[in-house]
């Protein structure tokens, strides 16, 4: 039974690799873009006073949200800082904030809370 195993394995090491044709041009990947001083404050602040900028950036837009519990930095996005942000009555958001310091808010469970 060894041998059967072996066998395939070693026509397939035997071919060598496989020649591939890649017509596209690499991709050029830009510099990540760099905060803004606002983006950098609101990055910068402690946790509290983070969670208090989230938590007026989801009631201002009319959002349910008793208090943040959880602010969870993400890879950024377009230069944006990324936050998962959960309410400790349910609702969980996405933050992002702008280069001006919008808030970007997406609820990420709509049917909770």
């Amino acid at each position: 039974m060894r041998a059967l195993v072996l066998c395939p394995l070693a026509a397939l090491v035997a071919c060598g690799p496989a020649e591939t044709r890649n017509d596209q041009q690499p991709s050029k990947v830009g510099a990540p873009i760099a905060m803004t001083a606002v983006q950098k404050q609101v990055v910068d602040l402690p946790e509290r006073q983070r969670f208090v900028v989230f938590f007026r950036a989801i009631r201002d837009g009319g959002a349910p949200c008793q208090q943040v519990v959880q602010g969870i930095r993400q890879p950024d996005h377009d230069g944006s800082p990324i936050y998962a942000v959960r309410c400790d009555d349910g609702p969980q958001y996405a933050i992002a904030i702008d280069a001006q310091g919008i808030a970007q808010v997406t609820r990420l469970n709509p049917s909770a809370g």
